[in-house]
């Protein structure tokens, strides 16, 4: 926990009041993720009606059918790239969501490695910030390094990302 904490406070010196969006492409991951949040304390509001609303024509067709727009997101197995882009910065205007919480699963047949830098480009320009979750396996190194570089945390299992966003939501200057 202390390293996780560590690795945000390295990026991020703003509190956060712990409202958290969680985006994600398998809705157990969101599920999970959200339980997490719950037991730390963090936030996790559900998007309103209007919100979905507008969220939904920005995302491909093919995923809008399925994809649950609540909070958590779960833009299914199917979204691609520019899914996760539109999310993210929809979400990145939202005045009611302090941090996002990306759980990124690259063995998606939609996701590409360049998504890393892809949302780390949206965070340099919203400057909201983003805490990320990717399964730490070799072969998504590239991934890794686009957020990084980004300044955006990666955490290499759910609990950790959440322990970031704890670390962030209790962090006072």
């Amino acid at each position: 926990e202390f390293i996780a904490a560590a690795e945000a406070l390295t990026n991020y010196q703003d509190h956060i009041d712990g409202r958290v969006a969680i985006m994600t492409g398998t809705g157990g991951h969101g599920a999970m993720a959200t339980d997490i949040c719950s037991l730390h304390g963090i936030s996790v509001p559900p998007l309103t009606e209007q919100e979905m609303g507008d969220l939904a024509p920005l995302l491909s067709p093919v995923i809008q059918p399925n994809a649950s727009l609540r909070n958590p997101l779960d833009l299914t197995g199917s979204a691609t790239d520019d899914d996760f882009i539109a999310t993210t910065r929809f979400l990145s205007r939202k005045d009611n969501i302090d941090c996002i919480f990306a759980l990124l699963l690259p063995y998606l047949p939609g996701m590409s490695l360049d998504v890393g830098a892809r949302i780390g480009m949206i965070y340099q320009q919203e400057r909201k910030p983003v805490v990320a979750y990717v399964p730490h396996v070799e072969k998504y190194s590239l991934l890794i390094e686009g957020l990084k570089l980004h300044n955006i945390p990666v955490a290499h299992s759910i609990e950790d990302g959440v322990h970031m966003i704890s670390a962030l939501r209790r962090h006072r200057k």
